[in-house]
């Protein structure tokens, strides 16, 4: 594959990527409003089959679009292979890998997409843009939103009768850390699709 043939599927695996982010996200608010419900008096109104059918909904979002990012991440980095940039410290594979190592997974993929942002966008912009808080804030919300995910799994197992007000509450922040990162991916996701699709700055970017 041609560097330029690379950038084109890019552009294509972006537009996937940010369109399922954003119905993702949609669940999200739906479920959390869902969630608001069912710690008040409107929990016996909407009934548990219906917080039911949107958690199945919400479950199945999230993995089609983690599937659709990792494909985009994983074009975007074999891009920079492309380019034959000097220095690359992550591989295609080992980008989305380090997602699925403990511990790893709370740094690693961070300097990943700051390595990406750095060789993809032009000089120029990176000065002139906000880059390094957006990358922050996306990975804010993911550790975030992963690390109350693992306490209230270790409470559930600690007191499988807890369940109850708090879990929700943790669930809700869950979700508030979810919509955090995917509005801050989707912003990642176009600017660096756009860095690299310049035609007219390839040169530029891939310098």
């Amino acid at each position: 594959m041609t560097l330029q043939e690379g950038v084109n599927a890019l552009v294509g695996r972006a537009r996937s990527a940010t369109m399922a982010l954003r119905v993702y996200l949609v669940v999200v608010v739906l479920t959390m409003a869902m969630d608001l419900a069912f710690m008040t008096d409107l929990a016996s109104r909407i009934g548990t089959s219906a917080y039911d059918l949107v958690s199945m909904v919400s479950s199945v979002a999230m993995l089609i679009t983690m599937l659709i990012v990792a494909g985009w991440i994983h074009r975007a980095h074999a891009n920079l292979h492309l380019a034959d940039l000097p220095d690359l410290e992550f591989t295609p594979n080992w980008v989305i890998g380090w997602y699925l190592i403990p511990i790893a997974c709370l740094f690693k993929p961070y300097q990943a997409m700051r390595e990406l942002y750095r060789n993809s966008v032009p000089q120029i912009d990176q000065d002139a843009s906000s880059a390094n808080n957006t990358i922050i804030l996306w990975w804010s919300g993911w550790v975030a939103g992963a690390i109350v995910g693992i306490l209230g799994i270790f409470v559930f197992m600690a007191d499988p009768d807890s369940l109850g007000t708090g879990a929700t509450v943790m669930v809700l922040l869950v979700s508030a850390s979810d919509l955090v990162a995917g509005w801050f991916l989707i912003q990642l996701i176009d600017r660096i699709t756009e860095g690299q699709s310049r035609t007219e700055g390839l040169s530029e970017v891939f310098a």
